[in-house]
């Protein structure tokens, strides 16, 4: 049974809602074509999602 029907059993780095995430994310990473996946965090501000979605800056800090 894959980790996502048991991912009602908190979140620790052992339990199978953890797996499940790490699973996800590591099918994704395989599936999306180079240059097609964005991984990012919302402190690194503006600059990399911008430049991924091609389009400006904005004037206004992230929310």
């Amino acid at each position: 049974m894959p980790a996502t029907y048991n991912t009602l059993s908190g979140f620790s780095a052992t339990s199978p809602a953890r797996e499940a995430f790490v699973e996800h994310y590591e099918k994704v990473r395989r599936i999306c074509r180079k240059g097609r996946l964005l991984e990012y965090e919302v402190k690194q501000h503006w600059g990399p999602l911008c430049e991924f979605l091609e389009v400006p800056v904005p004037d206004e800090p992230i929310p």
